[in-house]
């Protein structure tokens, strides 16, 4: 059941939204009283966490407000780090799930990982699998096709290192997401029959995994009339392997 404390937050953080998505339409007089300068006057510096996390009433609209200055600074500090680390990666992801997606931290992002890639894994362990699920959904927040490039890539890296890291549903996950760099709907469907296609003719996933391949794109191609097309040729060579073993 939702507190007051969560219901008094969601409140404020939806007039503060609202108050900067339409900032050039607002009478002076109700701007001076939402804002001192870029700062809000409902929010205090102790409460600004708060009210733009995801609360009960949470809906469907993207965030408004940017990441606070310090926020943003520590995030850019850590991905200059070289080499980047796993762990520097989890403060970017929390601030931008959170809050306006940053587009030039994004393109910072996409570059640390082009320059660290097998090291990161290897940083991750057993996280890797979570970390590439973090990565693909900031490709997909930010829009970055340099970081949903680069997911794609450790995708493959990891899956050589080990077979079984990437559950076939896991696998299906990482592709939805990081296709969302895509803002195209065409674009979209095809990157994600690029991705089926490339996995289906490996040779390093069992009958059972072919199957549950198979099935979840059937759904897929069930339920979004953009992938019919995509879909045909991975659905039918992930049955094709699942039929000879």
């Amino acid at each position: 059941m939702a507190q007051p404390a969560q219901l008094h937050a969601e409140l404020f953080g939806r007039i503060h939204g609202l108050a900067l998505s339409n900032q050039k339409t607002l009478p002076a007089k109700l701007k001076r009283a939402l804002f001192r300068g870029k700062q809000s006057r409902l929010i205090s510096k102790d409460e600004q966490i708060n009210v733009f996390m995801p609360g009960p009433l949470e809906g469907n609209t993207e965030p408004q407000a940017p990441a606070p200055d310090e926020f943003t600074e520590v995030s850019r500090q850590r991905l200059q780090e070289r080499p980047l680390k796993y762990a520097a990666l989890w403060g970017f992801v929390n601030v931008t799930l959170i809050f306006r997606a940053d587009a030039k931290l994004a393109e910072l992002a996409a570059e640390s990982v082009r320059a660290t890639r097998l090291g990161l894994i290897e940083d991750a362990g057993e996280q890797a699998a979570d970390l590439l699920q973090a990565l693909a959904f900031l490709s997909a927040i930010t829009r970055s096709r340099p970081l949903a490039d680069e997911v794609r890539i450790l995708m493959r890296a990891l899956l050589r290192l080990n077979s079984k890291s990437i559950s076939a549903v896991d696998y299906v996950h990482l592709v939805l997401r990081s296709a969302a760099a895509n803002a195209d709907e065409h674009e979209w469907g095809k990157r994600v029959g690029e991705l089926f296609t490339e996995r289906s003719f490996d040779n390093d996933y069992s009958a059972t995994e072919a199957f549950e391949y198979a099935e979840c794109l059937r759904w897929l191609r069930a339920s979004i009339p953009t992938l019919w097309k995509e879909l045909g040729r991975p659905i039918a060579a992930f049955e094709a392997r699942g039929a000879l073993a």
